[in-house]
């Protein structure tokens, strides 16, 4: 009978790391400690920082770290795990967030992982598809967030990045800001204030790590403007949220264009794959999506070589 479990346990985590299988705890006999475990020592032959960040339950960043050092496969798995635990895993804790601008808690999951739950119907399915938005171009800026139900009430839900601080606590002087990250703001039409980091991020909105990654959370202000698009507004657009804080930041045009590679991987995300990914959590507001292509067509225009 052991073994017979055993073998059943072997064969459901392999299933769920070639994503064969859901990782659905409610429905599976194998528990969230065995599927977490078993998912490490699948990751055995990574480099071994990657497997550090694993054994300290810093699955975000060991995921974008496996992705950086060309372990792309491996990082797709444990963005999927992390997806499902997120969803699906236990809390076991939770803190009022004090400083968060609506009702926010930092949870804690049976997994180890913690991510900040913020109580937000609409404007979280917005933040949700921002993240998506970031994984669809493999821009690795935007923590992974779920919609998930805490308390009763529906949120959404962010995965905590650990060892990032606030741009307005770090120091810029040595920092390069990518391409990536004007296009992931410019796209999406990230609209939460004004700051000296440009138009359209707050400060407090930016992390930087030490090894001066990007990382951008509080989205749920990004897919809202709604106005009728023309030549004349996108040239205002693309003035106000990329010339001018590039220019703030001291870097030319060619600091922030994609390199040739970049940009052939921008590039060859379809239309079709957009408005896929973004409909399934912003159906209230087709009109984004289009204007979401728009501007990325736009943005590939003028930072083409």
């Amino acid at each position: 009978m052991l073994r017979r479990k055993n073998q059943f346990i072997g064969i459901y985590c392999f299933a769920v790391l070639l994503g064969l299988a859901p990782l659905s705890i409610a429905q599976s006999r194998v528990s969230c400690d065995v599927l977490l475990r078993e998912t490490i020592e699948s990751m055995s032959l990574l480099p071994k920082r990657v497997r550090s960040l694993l054994d300290k339950r810093k699955y975000q960043e060991a995921a974008w770290l496996a992705w950086d050092l060309g372990y792309t496969n491996e990082s797709l798995r444990l963005e999927t795990n992390l997806q499902a635990l997120m969803e699906r895993d236990p809390i076991i804790g939770f803190d009022d967030q004090k400083d968060a601008s609506s009702d926010a808690y930092r949870l804690k999951l049976k997994s180890g992982i913690e991510g900040v739950w913020k109580s937000s119907e609409l404007w979280g399915n917005r933040e949700v598809a921002n993240s998506d938005y970031s994984r669809l171009f493999h821009s690795n800026l935007v923590p992974m967030t779920v919609r998930r139900k805490f308390q009763g009430e529906w949120g959404t839900f962010q995965y905590f990045y650990s060892d990032a601080p606030r741009a307005d606590r770090a120091d810029l002087s040595k920092h390069r800001f990518s391409a990536d990250f004007f296009f992931h703001d410019f796209t999406t039409d990230q609209s939460d204030g004004h700051s000296e980091y440009g138009p359209a991020r707050k400060n407090m909105n930016l992390l930087l790590t030490k090894r001066w990654r990007e990382v951008l959370i509080d989205n749920e202000d990004s897919f809202t403007l709604r106005d009728e698009i023309d030549e004349k507004l996108m040239q205002e657009l693309w003035r106000d949220q990329v010339l001018k804080p590039a220019k703030a930041f001291g870097l030319k045009m060619e600091d922030i264009r994609p390199t040739p590679k970049r940009l052939a991987e921008i590039s060859g995300v379809s239309d079709k794959q957009i408005r896929k990914v973004l409909t399934r959590t912003i159906r209230d507001c087709s009109e984004c999506i289009e204007q979401v292509i728009q501007r990325r067509a736009y943005y590939l225009r003028r930072m083409a070589p």
